[in-house]
């Protein structure tokens, strides 16, 4: 599925990011390609699996890695941008 449409695919995300092809998947969710629309950039979108959007464990251990990551600042590191909940 990496490389390949996935179920969101063609959905724009929070009036803003319109996304493309899945990147990456596991057990906690998938990444896909997108479009940051207002600044015309290509980004990384991080989205739960369905059956965990509900689940308070799992969306806070995804705030708290995204909090996590945007206090680094290195080259080789994934910049985080935005969360929405």
């Amino acid at each position: 599925m990496i490389g390949k449409p996935g179920p969101l695919t063609g959905k724009v995300l929070g009036r803003r990011y319109l996304l493309g092809d899945v990147l990456g998947h596991g057990g906690f969710g998938m990444v896909y390609e997108a479009v940051q629309q207002d600044l015309g950039r290509t980004v990384a979108v991080k989205m739960l699996h369905d059956y965990r959007g509900d689940d308070l464990h799992s969306l806070l251990r995804l705030k708290l890695e995204a909090r996590a990551a945007a206090g680094l600042d290195h080259p080789n590191i994934v910049q985080v941008t935005d969360f929405q909940h």
